[in-house]
C-alpha cells in the first residue's frame, strides 16, 4: 500500500475524498443523515482548504493498492486556539474491501508522526458515538488522559471507569485526543513520544 500526498492540480481525486467523506457520514450516520449533512460541493472545498498552506497547515493523504486504486484517506491539520495548538485528524476513511488489513492504523500513524514532527503536544479526531470501529481503532492506538464533560460522557466500560468518565489507567502509548458526538465529549491524550 501506498500513502501519499493528495494532488491538489487532480480535480477527480479532490471529488473522491469528499464523496469518500460523505461515505463516512452515511456509514456512521445512517443514509438520511448522513447524506443530508453537507453537500458534495462543501466537502470538495472543504478537501481543498486542507491543501491550501495561506490558509491552514495540513495534508490530505491518500493509500493506493498495489492496481492504483486509491482505498482511503485522511486528513489533518493544526489548529491553534487561545488554549494553545494542537492536531485535529478530521477524516479517515478505507473502502471496507481493504479495512481489517492495517491501513487505517497506518493513516493515523502517517498523521500523528506529521502533528508530533511540529512539535504538537495534543491531537484530536471527531466522530459519532455509534462510530464503534473508529472508536475501537484510536482507544486501541492510544491512552485517552481526559473526557469531559464528564455528565455526558459515553462509559466504555474497556477504557473507561464505571463510575466516571475518567480513563482506566493503560499500557497503550499516549496518543490522540477523541471527540466523540452523540453526546458530545471530549477525551484529551498526548502524542508526545
Amino acid at each position: 500500500m501506498l500513502i501519499r500526498d493528495l494532488d491538489p492540480s487532480r480535480p477527480a481525486e479532490v471529488a473522491l475524498v469528499a464523496a469518500r467523506m460523505r461515505d463516512t457520514l452515511i456509514e456512521v450516520e445512517g443514509p438520511a443523515r448522513g447524506a443530508a449533512l453537507y453537500s458534495l460541493a462543501w466537502l470538495e472545498d472543504r478537501v481543498r482548504w486542507h491543501l491550501d498552506p495561506a490558509a491552514v497547515a495540513g495534508r490530505v493523504l491518500v493509500a493506493e493498492d498495489a492496481a492504483g486504486q486509491r482505498v482511503g484517506h485522511t486528513i489533518f491539520r493544526v489548529e491553534s486556539p487561545g488554549d494553545g495548538a494542537f492536531g485535529l485528524i478530521s477524516t479517515t476513511y478505507v473502502l471496507p474491501a481493504a479495512r481489517r488489513q492495517g491501513l487505517a492504523d497506518r493513516l493515523l500513524g502517517e498523521a500523528e508522526a506529521w502533528l508530533r514532527a511540529r512539535g504538537l503536544p495534543r491531537a484530536c479526531t471527531a466522530t459519532s458515538a455509534t462510530n464503534a470501529p473508529l472508536i475501537a481503532l484510536v482507544t486501541r492506538r492510544l491512552t485517552i488522559d481526559h473526557i469531559s464533560p464528564p455528565s455526558r460522557a459515553i462509559r466504555y466500560p474497556s477504557y473507561i471507569n464505571e463510575n466516571s468518565s475518567k480513563p482506566r489507567p493503560s499500557t497503550r502509548q499516549p496518543g490522540t485526543l477523541l471527540l466523540v458526538r452523540k453526546p458530545p465529549i471530549f477525551a484529551m491524550a498526548s502524542i508526545t513520544s
